[in-house]
């Protein structure tokens, strides 16, 4: 049992070695030299499929990776209020519809809140 305890941290410290040395040598290519690394240690084994996209795409664009990783879209704003109501709407009627099938009360917060997206999409539409 020593035995293989002391061979799995030899095993992991030999790994630990090779990913810092990938590491360093990544973090210094040239140009030219790029290619041939990243080829290198993929063909090993050392790096993944993802890893690969990744490291290319650092390379093409090292501000993006020092940067706050900015989102390339703008952020997504909030739901328009009647397009909300009208979704709240439905969700509230059939659920008001569900309990009256099954003979369960129907809370009464709910249908005051049916009424009032009512009132509001009556007022909007004058």
């Amino acid at each position: 049992m020593i035995d293989e305890m002391i061979n799995r941290e030899g095993i992991l410290e030999n790994r630990c070695n090779k990913l810092r040395a990938i590491i360093w040598e990544l973090a210094h290519p040239d140009e030219k030299r790029l290619e041939q690394l990243i080829t290198r240690y993929a063909v090993n084994g050392n790096l993944n499929h993802d890893d690969v996209i990744y490291l290319y795409e650092s390379h093409q664009h090292p501000n993006d990776i020092l940067s706050d990783k900015k989102p390339k879209k703008p952020p997504l704003g909030v739901m328009p209020r009647d397009t909300w109501d009208k979704k709240r709407k439905n969700d509230l009627g059939d659920a008001i519809e569900r309990y009256i099938c099954y003979g369960k009360f129907v809370p009464t917060e709910w249908i005051q809140e049916y009424n009032e997206i009512c009132d509001r999409q009556e007022k909007e539409s004058e």
